[in-house]
């Protein structure tokens, strides 16, 4: 995955200006670079890199001599608006592990839940974990339609990824669990209650 930035004078143009013209200020955090480097980048390009990469999946960034890989760090929006205005990555080398927050994404369905008594919650929406920049996991698939009884609950050390992906978490920190379904409850409390 890539995105195309141009490095950026402060000086030069005003950070407003840029979102004037679409176009989204940006800076790459590096261990090993003295200062960081400011760069810019088209708004849709941005979004659009985001939503398929996330925070877990490098991106190779290019453009104005500038050939990195990252990861993103930081999006800053507008609490009113919505827009995005800022961004924020880190540079990373593919030969040194790093940690990463990845999303845990559900899949199938529950038969429980189907029921209408018990819904299936998420408790821990990200993982953190740590590997090699290349190896790092996309997102975290668990599968709930294992979920067949009240109060059952998916474990960390219940998840599987890579061998070459180390979880971060506690093994015994619960990710998804099922609970009462109190609306439904109270519905059905309506419907058996005896007439006065």
């Amino acid at each position: 995955m890539k995105l195309t930035v141009s490095t950026r004078d402060m000086q030069w143009k005003k950070v407003k200006d840029l979102r004037k013209e679409g176009i989204i200020p940006a800076v790459i955090y590096w261990k090993t670079l003295a200062t960081p480097l400011h760069v810019c980048a088209p708004k849709l390009q941005l979004i659009r890199t985001y939503e398929t990469a996330w925070m877990s999946t490098p991106v190779e960034i290019t453009g104005d001599g500038i050939n990195l890989l990252v990861l993103f760090q930081h999006i800053q929006v507008d609490p009113v608006t919505d827009r995005l205005l800022h961004v924020e990555f880190l540079a990373v080398n593919k030969d040194q592990k790093v940690s990463a927050e990845v999303p845990v994404l559900l899949t199938g369905v529950s038969s429980f839940e189907k029921l209408g008594l018990w819904r299936v919650q998420v408790v821990m929406q990200t993982i953190q974990v740590t590997a090699l920049p290349l190896d790092l996991p996309h997102d975290i698939i668990v599968d709930i339609s294992h979920i067949e009884h009240e109060w059952q609950v998916i474990h960390v050390s219940d998840l599987k990824v890579n061998p070459n992906v180390h979880i971060d978490e506690d093994m015994d920190a619960v990710v998804v669990t099922s609970l009462i379904n109190e609306v439904a409850k109270e519905d059905e409390e309506v419907v058996e209650a005896p007439a006065a």
